[in-house]
């Protein structure tokens, strides 16, 4: 939807609740190329994509409290602190750009089955 690209530009602070893990966060991606600092599920591959210079990585909201209370932590901690969540944002999307775009990926790809392939490693 091209109506969210002027709202992603605005934001600097990124908040996906998922309950399902996913294998590649496109919704993570996306904010790391706006240059968000995030808080997220910690689950999923959400943590081989962010790291804590870049967001928050918190635990379910499952009404037990403890994850209700880091999200709120969290939240309040990038509201009271715009330099540092401004710095995260950064940090994530100079990660974003230098590693994690579509294009970096499929070269990444790429040479793991040529590598594959020269060495004879077959998978079934």
């Amino acid at each position: 939807c091209n109506d969210i690209a002027p709202l992603m530009q605005q934001s600097h602070i990124g908040i996906i609740p998922s309950l399902v893990p996913e294998t590649t966060p496109l919704a993570l991606l996306e904010n790391m190329a706006y240059g968000l600092a995030t808080i997220s599920r910690n689950h999923g591959s959400q943590p081989e994509f962010m790291s804590v210079s870049e967001g928050f990585l918190c635990s379910p909201l499952t009404g037990s409290g403890k994850g209700e209370q880091e999200w709120r932590e969290a939240l309040q901690f990038l509201l009271s602190n715009p330099e540092y969540c401004l710095q995260m944002g950064q940090n994530a999307q100079k990660r974003f750009q230098n590693e994690l775009r579509y294009d970096q990926f499929m070269d990444k790809i790429q040479q793991i089955y040529i590598a594959c392939i020269s060495r004879g490693q077959h998978y079934a």
